[in-house]
């Protein structure tokens, strides 16, 4: 198969103010009694990376930007402040 067949976890951390680094390596296709408990750490690193890396980009919706006002007769975006009204309800 092509590409590496390892992977590495390392962890950093300090222990006494002392700094301490420790490197684990594993197989990435493991046999079946591993209970693939760093491949799991690994996928959710991964998610939480992408995750900010989605936060980050601006690209995610948001409640102040989610919807454009468009003028229906000439086609364009109405520019300006956004203006907020009170709608009455029963109850």
């Amino acid at each position: 198969s092509s590409g590496s067949s390892e992977g590495s976890v390392t962890v950093k951390y300090t222990l006494k103010d002392q700094p301490v680094t420790n490197q684990l390596h594993f197989c990435l296709k493991p046999t079946e009694e591993t209970g693939l408990s760093i491949h799991r750490l690994a996928a959710r690193t991964l998610i939480r990376s992408l995750e900010q890396e989605e936060r980050a980009s601006g690209a995610g919706c948001s409640v102040h930007t989610a919807f454009i006002a468009v003028n229906k007769d000439s086609r364009q975006t109405v520019k300006g402040p956004l203006l907020q009204r009170r709608v009455p309800t029963r109850g």
